[in-house]
């Protein structure tokens, strides 16, 4: 049950990162360089 359930949480948290960190150049493309950039820092 426990394995399961470790299971469930660490692909849905790597789910939610990888959406993120893909997302980043695209909102990067939209807003600019620099407010990309000031957002990142």
């Amino acid at each position: 049950m426990k394995k399961k359930l470790f299971q469930a949480i660490a692909t849905l948290t790597g789910t939610v990162i990888g959406a993120g960190f893909l997302g980043i150049p695209y909102v990067m493309s939209k807003s600019g360089f620099l407010i990309g950039l000031a957002w990142m820092v």
